[in-house]
């Protein structure tokens, strides 16, 4: 597959399909005319009806059109299963334009040149948290159909992220209340749903859409479950004071604007002795510290300008997330402090992609733009007998998990 970094690199003498009707579709979109491409259509895994004029296709609708060399412009994070998907259905000219994408959010907008701070671009074109979470969607919005293949998607999950499973368990909850704060589409209530027997087990989320693709997975797996949608302008919840055995928070409370005031309606409805474990982005990680400080912002010579936390927050969850924050560990035990809860440090998981990141670890050390701190984070790492790294004895990866317990 290639990669797009100039909307030139991409063919002008054939009609072009754009993968995304989100922002990174708009983006794309918006390069794509300047340049005089023409474009056939946007194709969406969950989006229907047009875009700037384009109908948006189905995935399946694409693949009816039997086009294996049409141009396909994959202008989202998820680029690699997206690539795997089209590759499988015989798609042969698929372009990674993520790359771009990042580069060029300042199109939304219509900036000629990148500002030197990760503001959103104003106006109508600014998501609300629950746009960007309905559109957005860490399983692609992809409909499971049965009960098997939802299973063999947890396991690719939780094998991608080492040590995860051991530290956001879904086992022991038999006869407890299980709430998953922030569950999105799904993945770990299923964990839940087949690993324990909870009395109740509960969904919250702020997306309508996320709820609704959740309800459809975990029905495959035939059991009960109630449903909540979070009001983002409201921390309270719909719950008694004491009421719940357990909260399961996995990527969520770095995406919100007031972390501990959420924490502090947890410590309300837990019940005496119950538990919350949460997982947020680590700073102590080579996410931040190899693949952002110096993979993006100086070999590849993105976001100049930018602090490290501001081309951190383009980064992650797709470059027009509201919030997105990382913290160090003590960072975080602080705030579940001040929000009244007894916490603990259990550990962080670390993707396959970190792994792989680590290859450039020397070609970093080497060069003397390196910041200090990044610098002595890399120098610093040790290993463990998995080949993980470890920094300060702990694993240096993205996701860092926390048990908070109710006094």
């Amino acid at each position: 597959m290639k990669v797009v970094r100039n909307i030139h690199d991409v063919p002008s003498d054939q009609d072009i399909y754009v993968f995304g009707a989100g922002s990174g579709g708009r983006i794309a979109l918006a390069a794509l005319r300047t340049s005089g491409h023409r474009v056939a259509a946007v194709i969406d895994s969950v989006k229907t009806g047009a875009i700037d004029g384009l109908e948006i296709l189905s995935p399946e609708a694409f693949g009816a059109l039997n086009l294996p060399d049409a141009p396909v412009l994959v202008a989202s994070q998820y680029w690699a299963p997206i690539f795997d998907t089209l590759h499988r259905n015989g798609h042969r000219a698929v372009f990674n334009a993520y790359p771009f994408v990042l580069e060029n959010a300042h199109l939304l907008s219509g900036a000629r040149t990148l500002p030197s701070a990760p503001s959103l671009p104003g106006g109508e074109d600014e998501p609300t948290p629950t746009e960007f979470w309905s559109d957005f969607n860490v399983a692609q919005h992809r409909a499971f159909a049965t009960a098997e293949e939802s299973l063999t998607h947890l396991e690719w999950r939780n094998s991608i992220y080492i040590y995860y499973d051991d530290l956001m368990p879904t086992t022991g909850m038999d006869g407890k209340v299980v709430l998953d704060y922030g569950c999105g589409p799904g993945l770990d209530l299923v964990g839940f749903a087949v690993n324990s027997r909870p009395s109740r087990l509960i969904a919250a989320d702020i997306s309508p859409v996320a709820l609704s693709e959740a309800r459809h997975r975990v029905a495959l797996h035939g059991v009960d479950i109630e449903w909540t949608q979070i009001d983002p302008e409201n921390v309270r919840l719909p719950f008694e004071d004491a009421s719940i055995d357990l909260i399961h928070s996995s990527g969520v409370l770095h995406h919100t604007p007031d972390p501990v005031a959420i924490m502090r309606e947890f410590k309300r409805i837990l019940k005496p002795g119950g538990q919350a474990q949460i997982m947020v982005y680590n700073r102590n990680s080579i996410f931040v510290q190899l693949y952002v400080a110096y993979l993006q912002m100086l070999k590849e010579d993105h976001f100049k300008g930018f602090t490290l936390e501001q081309a951190f927050q383009r980064l992650t969850d797709g470059p027009n997330c509201p919030i997105s924050e990382c913290y160090t560990p003590s960072t975080f035990l602080d705030m579940a402090r001040q929000a009244g809860l007894k916490a603990e440090f259990t550990g962080n998981a670390i993707s396959v992609m970190e792994l792989d990141w680590l290859a450039q670890r020397n070609a970093a050390l080497l060069d003397p733009r390196l910041p200090r701190e990044s610098r002595q984070f890399l120098y610093s790492l040790t290993f463990d007998s998995r080949g993980c790294p470890l920094h300060n004895g702990v694993v240096a990866g993205i996701d860092a998990c926390f048990r908070l317990t109710a006094s």
